[in-house]
């Protein structure tokens, strides 16, 4: 707007915008003046409003359009129904009785006249209190409210209230010296008197003995403020307390609403999520800090960050802060924060203190010392006691063209680049190339940066472009350039301009952008730079329309030559397509680089879709204009561009004619001109004299366009003088003066004013935009004169026109509207108006005539009274038609319904009874019928088409089929039946979520309404005289059935929900209330109380994405505009069931809250707190109470903390008391849980008692004092780290024993997984396991000689110098007070061979392995098992699926090798629990048949054990690598390997032992000789569990001439690390069992025994009667390669035994099947 001469220059299009809102929207009241006192009482606040009002008479103000409406009912929105009225006070004076208020009652108020002399009342709508009046004249309303706290805490209140210029707030805090802030207020000094008026009140308040404590504590004890406040459109405020404040409190106050304990403000306790960015540039880091503090308990109203010294703060961002500054930190003298780095503070100070969650974004730069080099990324740490846990995650970014990398991090673990939170990905604006997760903020990480060269690339590119020019008789020409255009970073498109040029309308995307002017004026600037975030792989549309001011000459004769050059642009151009308009012409002789081509080989760009010219959908568009106002037709579109015009641009659409001309020119390459010329010679082109058209100036227009058609006598009679014509008064237009508009041409009247053979185009009446009827047109002037014309309105013919019917075809028209009785009984033949493109024709019933001879028509738009359905199968085009029948329609015209292809919308009205079957038309969308149906012969099927709405109106009572409903609908089609017969309520109708069913005024023959059967949405049966009860199934359902005679109880469902009148579809669906009405129900009232109100939240975690939550339970209600989060209705994403599952969406990420707080308007106003994680609760505090709640000796108690029940039974809890009392459960919510034992506690053994609190799957003890009344809050150091048990009395730790040491229970029982001995004397011994951060008194024993010096110590690492020493010793390592061992091995370089391979065969000295000659087999080759004599018998193999082992069978021997058991033992090896592993596996098909899986979990526990057991079958057999040993298994061998998962112990010293049996077994029925009676042997002399002389130990068992060695690689892979194994082997009754005795292993465990069965040859040919037999030979080998173990183990102590030889005489050996 531009001020000149003391005017101002408004734009026209915001002139008219802002009269007509006046116009709609006079001023009928105001709020002069609104006073709130609130005070706060024990949970709520109490609120006093006090409001002045003004009510206009607006008939004395002059508004002729409203006229008297003092006498109608209006409503002034109030206070939000957040709030509950307690009382309420309405005065009324109409101007006589009073003028004036003051503040909050002058005397005067006492005259007024009550509201209700007038009509004045207090009602509710939507979410507000209203106050409706009757009359004009002043108001004084008083509001006494309730008003609910923010939170929990009870610190804050937001109450939305009516906006008013002069607002007055008094509000008190019961509490001394607390920090009130009211938001966006100043301090009132102007009320003196009215602040002692309130502290009188208050002290009147605190002597009466009703009130309580907190609310009527003395005016001294209180804090209170009075302020103005702005023009608010709510009252939001927070305060805070100061400590000592907090503590003061009323005994009797104690146990007000079933509390145990006075409320306890506890120390604050806060955890931080620390999210960083580091963008690295040019040589600058910059650096986005976001903090997320969870505050627990307390308030915060000072946050204070340690940062480095070498980091400079560009800004510190929150809600509310007062202000910030950095600080040099003053240290301790035990301080280490100064030799961290840590040597300044940036210390932020809020307004108020902050409760429950605070957000804060520190922006930072480091400057680096060049592009190129090492870069330290400096860290911050958030300090306080307050703070308990720091944790945070890191990502780094390259903002140029730099590479980086990582030398070198502590403190930091590595992460996916998915891991990294939305917060940190969403403030990259560049690939995030590293991606870190601490859990203490004090990290390093070092990065090297190299900065690579730039290399050009393409930024900018036009992959297409449209040019249309089109040229009007006159010559003047106006071009439209459409332009794709990809685009990273140009600003500007330059366009060069070769001639004189004015710009009508620029837009980008569709919106309107202001253009710029170059160096020259030649030079065009278009903006192209999107604002904000947007994909720069999609293409930008820029429209561009320009006037060549230069007009094209056109030649007397008509004959000529166009030349044309394209103006250029600054952007590379891939495609370009070029459309000329001419008027009637014959081209030829093409030339120029663009290609002359009858059809485009690609489609050009478009451009964007402008409002239409029909007056029927002015309408829809014009915003809040009236429809009286009849405003520009361009479209009124709003800016989203940075960069806004001054003056609104608009939308211009160029003019076409049906004479085009196209050229194109495909993948252009250079910057040469693009030209294209034609000669031409114009059709009946005759000169006239050439008027320039001012479009801002109508009559200009109208003087041209008469002057065309030598009319403007008719004007004037004397002059032709354009000033002195009077076009408005003439009787031929239509004027509307006030608006400066042409609305009306009447081309006849007794006059024709378009009197010469020419003929009336487009460009003639363009300037006139808002032209659209004319009146008494000829036959002439409709079929010859308006060619082309936008929109055409008939009100009448002269003449003889119509007397035929339309005869002649009509010219090319987008909208034909023609209101005439002439036309009855005619015929309409399409082919006359195929050049229509939306036909609509009243006043007269006609024939329809279907002559198309093809498909080119243009029509899509058809509303006719009509006596036929036409055939439809020519019409490509139609979407919408409309009809109307009468009596005299041709029935058999129906079959024409089956040609319709293209219709998507039809509308019928009938008066006849015609048959429904457009079932035929799968693709129409909408159908409306009204009128009669015939009897449908059967089910009409339309659940295969595309219906989706469907409206029925007076169908008879034949339109069903046996009296059933006769349509099957489609799931999401809508329908709507009235005044219909069925004999049943249609109840099984299968109908989606989004569908929409209501019958109404219908009879149903059997009226009981039955159970819901079907599906869908909303059902809707008002006025059906339906009877019965409502079943609980139709709670599934949007059900509305008021006006029936239904009887007996509604469902909760419904009736919890009476309060909310929010209403649906348009106000079809009435509001719950009153969709109930008319009936005879028991429960019908709003008042009734909903206690079954039971919702459930989950994360959704179906699409991966972090904001979605599934809201579920019962009675939840259908109205999700009532659930909010931070007081916002939340995005619904899917109704999953109606009224029972609903998923929403919130503007937060979920995986950074531990739980979701929710409001719920309805049915009780609360908010409910909901825990979205797997996530321990907290206890803050608990109150011991005796017989505080049933008066007699028992116990009580209040616990208070977080993440507990979200209501009762809502998770299930428990609680006990030490010595097995139960604690019976009163009250739970998410802060609180309240209970009573059933019987007294005794104090004689202690007065500490522990307490258990069971809630889902998390339980967690505690020590109390349970004395009566004694407070237990006492904070433990970071609450034990979860590893002990916090006594809340004293605040001290009881560590878990054997587990955990400390003051805070941090410092772990150390252990030791494995030792790597080294090669040489003296050599470095490496240690590995887990050893914590604290090494206190550290020392290393390898025997009883010192392993010092120590080289290396960190959490899972100590090196020291190994003293000199052989054979086996035990390692201790000592610290914080704590022995853990290993066994340890001095490495030997000469191993030693069993038996020294029995003369039969070579000892390895490396590996202590013998190789055995060809005769002899056994690790010791002592088994002859070839003489050349032959085969022995055969050997069956089977995997037994209860033993989970192997059973080997010859003769009458058989062998069982299985898993027995499994067994946690102590330090001293004594058993802890053993569990059995026989008879449980599960069996797992495999793809191999000679492989078996068996899995099995162990009871109680997460403990999960696989076996995988596999038969060799290579002939050369397969090899191993096992602890850096290589070995192969025989053809036939067996393969077993074990894994142990997740198993948890008891005790962190304990450990694992595996316990593996081989049994031996005699077939009883088989065949005695003297071989059956040979002894069982158990030989362990080669198990050489003392020493290191060999690799391996070895055992055999012999039974008969059968052997079974065992082989055990004395190596074991812990964690990853090979070390020393052990194994101890024992005989029970009639079996061996080898016990595996593992290290501490953490993750994996890995160990490998093998066996062998051999037959002795020597013992077989003694016991065999037949002297010709084969040798035989089966090796079996048991691998057990893999025990994986995922808790943290701490001590190991193994128990070896010397080697022995064990003699077992067996004489009956009993089947070994049972467990053992």
């Amino acid at each position: 707007m531009v001020e000149l001469n003391g005017e101002i220059d408004v734009p026209y299009g915001l002139y008219m915008e802002i009269e007509n809102i006046n116009k709609k929207k006079p001023l009928k009241y105001s709020i002069s003046h609104s006073t709130y006192s609130c005070i706060c009482k024990d949970g709520f606040v109490l609120v006093e409003c006090e409001y002045q009002i003004k009510v206009f008479d607006i008939k004395q103000r002059g508004n002729k359009e409203v006229g008297n409406s003092i006498s109608t009912k209006e409503s002034i929105q109030l206070i939000s129904q957040q709030s509950t009225i307690l009382e309420s006070t309405i005065k009324y004076s109409n101007g006589s009785t009073g003028n004036s208020l003051r503040n909050s009652g002058g005397s005067d108020i006492e005259n007024w006249d009550d509201g209700e002399t007038v009509e004045a009342s207090i009602l509710t709508s939507g979410e507000y209190y209203y106050l409706h009046i009757g009359s004009a004249g002043r108001y004084y309303v008083k509001l006494l409210l309730s008003t609910p706290y923010l939170t929990s805490k009870e610190a804050g209140m937001n109450l939305p209230i009516p906006q008013c210029s002069n607002n007055s707030v008094f509000f008190s805090v019961p509490h001394k010296d607390a920090n009130i802030k009211i938001f966006n207020s100043f301090i009132d000094q102007s009320n003196s008197s009215l602040i002692s008026e309130k502290l009188k009140l208050l002290a009147s308040q605190s002597s009466s003995p009703s009130s309580s404590s907190s609310s009527s504590s003395s005016p001294a004890s209180r804090t209170t403020a009075f302020v103005k406040l702005a023009n608010e459109k709510s009252l939001k405020v927070q305060w805070t307390v100061n400590d000592e404040s907090n503590q003061s409190t009323d005994v009797n106050n104690n146990y007000n609403n079933n509390s145990l304990a006075p409320k306890v403000t506890s120390k604050p306790n806060v955890t931080v999520i620390q999210n960083n960015l580091c963008s690295i540039g040019e040589g600058l880091l910059s650096m986005k800090s976001h903090f997320d503090y969870k505050i627990i308990t307390g308030t915060l109203s000072l946050f204070n960050v340690e940062i480095e010294n070498n980091i400079n703060i560009i800004n510190v961002q929150g809600i509310a802060i007062k202000k910030w500054e950095v600080l040099d930190k003053v240290n301790s003298p035990s301080s280490s924060s100064s030799s961290s780095g840590f040597n300044r503070v940036i210390q932020i100070q809020l307004d108020y203190g902050i409760e429950n969650s605070y957000k804060l974004l520190i922006t930072s730069e480091y400057s680096m010392k060049d592009t190129s080099g090492e870069l330290s990324i400096p860290s911050m740490r958030c300090m306080g006691e307050e703070i308990s846990r720091q944790r945070g995650f890191l990502g780094v970014e390259a903002r140029t063209n730099v590479e980086i990398s990582d030398i070198g991090n502590e403190g930091l673990n590595i992460v996916d680049l998915k891991e990294l939170p939305p917060q940190i990905r969403s403030m990259a604006n560049h690939p995030i190339l590293l991606s870190y997760k601490f859990l203490e903020p004090q990290f390093k990480l070092a990065l090297k940066v190299k900065r690579n060269k730039d290399c050009a690339v393409l930024v900018s590119l036009v992959e297409s472009m449209s040019w249309v020019t089109t040229v009007s008789y006159s010559g003047k020409m106006i071009h439209q350039m459409v332009l794709l255009i990809k685009n990273t970073q140009k600003q500007f498109l330059k366009i060069q301009m070769p001639w004189e040029y004015e710009i009508w309308s620029t837009a980008m995307d569709g919106e309107p952008i202001k253009p710029s002017i170059g160096d020259s004026d030649q030079h065009l600037l278009i903006p192209i730079l999107k604002p904000g975030c947007f994909d720069q792989n999609t293409p930008i549309k820029v429209e561009v329309v320009i006037l060549q001011k230069k007009l094209h000459k056109f030649n007397n004769n008509g004959k000529g030559k166009f030349n044309f050059t394209v103006p250029k642009i600054d952007l590379p151009l891939q495609n370009i397509f070029c459309t000329v308009y001419l008027p009637p012409c014959l081209v030829s002789n093409f030339i120029g680089n663009l290609k002359n081509v009858k059809s485009f080989s690609l489609t050009p760009p478009s451009a964007s879709n402008i409002t239409a010219h029909h007056p029927m959908k002015r309408l829809e568009n014009c915003g809040d204009y009236s429809q009286n106002d009849t405003t520009s037709s361009f479209s009124k579109v709003g800016f989203k561009s940075a960069r806004k015009a001054p003056v609104q641009t608009i939308f211009v659409e160029i003019p076409i004619t049906q004479n085009q001309i196209k050229f194109e020119q495909i993948l252009l390459s250079g910057d040469k001109d693009l030209t294209f010329a034609f000669n031409y010679k114009l059709e009946q082109v005759k000169h006239y004299r050439n008027t320039d058209l001012n479009r801002k100036d109508q009559y200009q227009c109208l003087y041209s366009l008469f002057l065309k058609f030598n009319s403007l006598s008719v004007f004037s009679d004397d002059k032709l003088d354009p000033s002195k014509l009077d076009f408005c008064g003439s009787g031929n237009i239509e004027c509307d003066l006030l608006g400066n508009k042409i609305n009306v041409l009447s081309l006849g009247g007794g006059v024709n004013i378009l009197s010469n053979e020419k003929q009336l185009v487009l460009l003639d009446v363009f300037c006139l935009p808002d032209l659209n009827q004319f009146i008494n047109i000829s036959d002439e002037v409709l079929y010859d004169k308006m060619t082309n014309y936008y929109s055409l309105t008939i009100i009448n013919v002269t003449g003889d026109t119509f007397k035929n019917g339309i005869t002649r075809p009509l010219p090319s028209l987008l909208f034909l509207n023609i209101y005439s009785n002439e036309l009855e009984n005619t015929i309409l033949k399409f082919s006359l108006v195929e050049k229509i493109g939306n036909l609509n024709i009243e006043g007269s019933f006609i024939y329809l005539d279907s002559d198309l001879s093809s498909d080119n028509n243009l029509l899509s738009y058809l509303k006719v009274n009509t006596l036929n359905y036409p055939d439809f199968s020519k019409f490509k085009t139609l979407s919408i038609v409309d009809f109307t029948f009468n009596d005299n329609f041709l029935k058999d015209s129906v079959q024409n319904v089956s040609t319709i292809t293209s219709i998507t919308s039809i509308s019928i009205m009938n008066k006849k009874a015609i048959e429904f079957n457009f079932n035929l038309c799968p693709n129409i969308k909408n159908i409306a019928f009204k009128g009669p149906l015939t009897k449908p012969s059967g089910y009409i099927d339309l659940t295969k088409n595309n219906l989706l709405n469907l409206y029925i109106e007076n169908p008879t009572e034949d339109f069903n089929v046996d009296g059933n409903f006769p349509l099957l609908l489609p799931d999401s089609a809508s329908f709507r039946i009235y005044n219909s017969t069925f004999k049943n309520v249609p109840t099984d109708l299968k109908r989606g979520l989004d569908s929409y069913t209501m019958i109404y005024e219908s009879t149903f023959l059997n009226s009981t309404l039955p159970k819901f059967t079907g599906s869908g949405f909303t059902f809707l049966f008002p006025s059906n005289k339906i009877t019965g009860t409502i079943d609980e199934s139709w709670c599934e359902t949007h059900l509305s059935i008021y006006g029936n005679q239904l009887e007996g109880s509604i469902p909760s469902c419904f009736t919890c929900y009476f309060k909310d009148d929010q209403t649906y579809l348009n106000g079809n669906l009435p509001s719950m209330y009153d969709r109930f009405g008319g009936n005879k129900f028991t429960n019908y009232n709003k008042t009734i109380e909903c206690t079954t109100f039971e919702p459930i939240v989950t994360i959704d975690k179906s699409n991966g994405k972090n904001n979605e939550i599934i809201l579920s339970g019962k009675d939840i209600g259908f109205n999700y505009k009532s659930w909010l989060y931070n007081n916002k209705v939340m995005n619904l994403t899917k109704t999953n069931k109606v009224g029972k599952s609903y998923t929403l969406s919130i503007d937060e990420d979920l995986s950074l809250l531990d739980f979701i707080p929710i409001h719920f308007i309805y049915p009780n106003n609360q908010t409910l707190y909901f825990p979205i994680k797997d996530k321990l609760f907290t206890i803050n505090s608990i109150t011991s109470k005796v017989g505080i709640i049933d008066n007699n000796s028992n116990n009580g108690f209040l616990i208070q903390g977080s993440l507990f029940s979200t209501y009762k039974g809502y998770i299930k809890q428990s609680v006990q008391i030490e010595g097995g009392i139960d604690c019976k459960m009163n009250f739970e919510d998410f802060f609180n849980i309240e209970c009573i034992t059933n019987q007294a506690i005794s104090l004689i053994d202690s007065k500490i008692k522990k307490l258990t609190i069971n809630s889902g799957s998390f339980s967690k003890s505690v020590l109390i004092n349970i004395t009566d009344g004694t407070i237990n809050n006492m904070i433990c150091k970071n609450d034990c780290n979860g590893n002990g048990i916090c006594n809340l009395y004293t605040g001290d730790c009881i560590c878990n024993e054997y587990q955990w040491l400390g003051d805070d229970c941090s410092i772990p029982y150390h252990y030791i997984s494995s030792v790597d001995v080294p090669i040489v004397p003296n050599g470095i011994s490496s240690f590995s396991g887990n050893f914590g951060v604290n090494h206190t008194n550290l020392s290393i024993t390898i025997g009883d000689l010192p392993c010092d010096p120590i080289i290396l110590v960190s959490t899972n690492l100590i090196r020291c110098e190994q003293p000199i020493g052989s054979g086996t010793k035990f390692a201790i390592i000592t610290q914080n007070g704590v022995n853990a061992s290993i066994v340890y091995n001095y490495y030997q370089a000469n191993k030693q061979c069993p038996s020294n391979c029995s003369n039969h065969g070579i000892c390895n000295n490396q590996t202590g392995e013998c190789k055995c000659s060809s005769l002899y087999k056994g690790f010791d080759c002592s088994i002859l098992i070839d003489n050349g004599n032959g085969e022995g018998p055969p050997t069956n193999s089977t995997v037994n699926e209860n033993t989970g082992g192997t059973d080997l069978s010859n003769q009458d021997i058989q062998f069982k090798i299985y898993f027995k058991s499994l067994v946690e033992v102590d330090f001293n090896g004594n058993p802890i629990i053993e569990y059995k592993l026989l008879d449980n596996w599960k069996s797992i098909k495999t793809n191999d048949k000679f492989k078996y899986k068996l899995t099995q979990k162990l009871n109680n526990t997460q403990c999960e054990i696989i076996s995988n057991i596999e038969e060799i079958q290579k002939i050369d057999g397969k090899q191993f690598t096992f602890a850096n040993l290589n070995f192969t298994l025989d053809q036939g061998s067996i393969k077993f390997s074990l894994n142990i998962v997740n198993y948890t112990y008891q005790n962190n010293l304990n450990t694992l032992r595996l316990d593996l049996i081989s049994s031996v077994e005699q077939q009883i029925n088989y065949k005695h000789n003297e071989c059956n009676e040979k002894e069982t042997s158990i030989d362990t002399n080669n198990n050489n569990n003392n020493n290191n002389l060999s690799s391996f130990n070895y055992i055999k068992i012999s039974k008969n001439n059968k052997i079974l060695s065992g082989r055990f690689i004395n190596k074991v892979v812990s964690d990853g690390k090979v070390t020393f194994l052990s194994t101890t082997i024992k005989n029970d009754s009639n079996s061996i069992i080898v016990s595996l005795n593992l290290p501490h292993c953490t993750n994996e465990c890995i160990i490998d025994p093998d066996f062998s069965l051999l037959v002795d040859m020597k013992s077989y040919e003694s016991c065999s009667n037949e002297n010709n037999r084969k040798a035989w030979f089966l090796p079996v080998v048991i691998v057990i390669p893999t025990i994986s173990l995922a808790l943290i183990i701490i001590l190991i102590f193994i128990i070896y035994k010397r080697s022995t030889i064990l003699k077992v005489q067996i004489h009956k050996l009993k089947r070994i099947n049972k467990k053992i």
